[in-house]
C-alpha cells in the first residue's frame, strides 16, 4: 500500500527559485518589482501583434507590496511551475500548469472558494451551519479539480476526517485523483491531479466507507441545525418574556410615582391645588397634589 508522509510531500514539492532563468528567446524582461513597480515578466509580441507573456511573470500585490505569483507563461497562459500566495504574501498554492489547466501534484496551503480562499478547516464548534458550509467548500474544491461528484463527496469526507480525528496521512486515491490530506494552513493538501486504475481499485473500498461517513455527517449537521434553532428560538421566547417583565415593571413604577404625587382624582371638574373645582371655574391657588 503506498503511503504519503508529511515529509514525503513536501519533499517532493517543487520549489521556485528565487531568481527565475531568462527569458525565451522571442521575449525579453519587462516592468520592474516595488517600489518601482508591480512587478516583471516575459513578454513577447503575438502573431496578432499584442503584447503576451511567454516565460517567467513574477507579480506583486500594488498595496502590500507582496509577491502574489510566480508562474511560467506560454503563448499568454500559464504553462509550466506556478506558485501563488495570498495579497499579503502567504503561500497558497503550488504545482504545475498545461496551457492554461492544472496538471500533476499540486500543493495548497489554502483551498479556494466561491468567497475567497479559506486557510483553515478546523470545525466551528457550536455552529451547525458553518459546519455545513465547511463541508460544502472542500467538496466544490474536489470538483473544481475535476473529480466525479460522488468522488468528491467520499474525498472530502476523507479529508475533513484527517482534519477532525488526525491519524495516519497517506495518499487516497478517487477515480480521478488523489488527495494527501493535511491541516492547513500548516500541512497542506496534497492533490495529485489523475489516478492509475490500480490505485483506484486499492481505495474502493475506503472511499464507500467514507462514503458512508459522510452520510452520518450530514445526519449529525441536521440535527445540530434543528437543536441550535430550538435553542435560539427558546432564547428569543426568554429574551421576550424578559422584555415584557421590564416593561411592566416600569409601568408599575410609573404608577406608583403618579400614586405617590397624586393625592385626590379628579374625574369630574378639574385640580386646583389639593382640591377639585368645576372645569368651568377658574383656579386661584397654586400647584397642588391633585390630578
Amino acid at each position: 500500500m503506498i503511503r504519503l508522509t508529511v515529509l514525503a510531500l513536501l519533499l517532493a514539492a517543487p520549489v521556485l527559485a528565487a531568481d527565475p532563468p531568462g527569458c525565451p528567446d522571442d521575449a525579453v524582461w519587462q516592468g520592474r518589482p516595488p517600489p518601482h513597480g508591480d512587478g516583471y515578466q516575459c513578454i513577447r509580441t503575438a502573431p496578432d501583434g499584442r503584447p503576451q507573456r511567454h516565460g517567467w511573470t513574477v507579480l506583486y500585490d500594488p498595496i502590500s507590496g507582496a509577491q502574489v505569483e510566480a508562474c511560467e507563461y506560454r503563448d499568454g497562459v500559464r504553462h509550466g511551475r506556478c506558485t501563488l500566495f495570498s495579497d499579503q504574501g502567504d503561500l497558497r498554492e503550488r504545482g504545475t500548469y498545461d496551457r492554461g489547466a492544472r496538471t500533476g501534484s499540486w500543493w495548497f496551503w489554502a483551498i479556494p472558494t466561491a468567497h475567497g480562499p479559506r486557510i483553515n478547516l478546523a470545525l466551528p464548534l457550536g455552529d451547525p451551519t458553518a459546519a455545513g458550509e465547511r463541508r460544502d467548500d472542500v467538496e466544490n474544491f474536489l470538483l473544481d479539480l475535476g473529480a466525479a461528484p460522488d468522488e468528491a463527496t467520499a474525498l472530502g469526507e476523507v479529508l475533513l476526517n484527517h482534519i477532525d480525528r488526525g491519524g495516519e496521512r497517506r495518499q487516497v486515491c478517487g477515480e480521478r485523483l488523489c488527495i494527501g490530506p493535511g491541516r492547513i494552513p500548516t500541512q497542506p493538501i496534497y492533490v495529485a491531479l489523475g489516478a492509475t486504475p490500480e490505485q483506484t481499485r486499492r481505495d474502493a473500498r475506503l472511499l464507500t466507507t467514507a462514503a458512508a461517513a459522510r452520510k452520518q455527517r450530514i445526519a449529525a449537521e441536521q440535527r445540530a441545525r434543528k437543536l441550535e434553532a430550538a435553542r435560539q428560538a427558546r432564547e428569543a421566547a426568554r429574551q421576550a418574556r424578559e422584555a415584557a417583565r421590564q416593561a411592566r415593571e416600569e409601568a408599575d413604577a410609573l404608577d406608583d410615582d403618579i400614586g405617590q404625587a397624586c393625592c385626590r382624582y379628579c374625574s369630574k371638574g378639574k385640580p386646583c391645588g389639593d382640591t377639585c373645582i368645576a372645569r368651568n371655574k377658574t383656579c386661584r391657588v397654586g400647584p397642588g397634589c391633585a390630578c
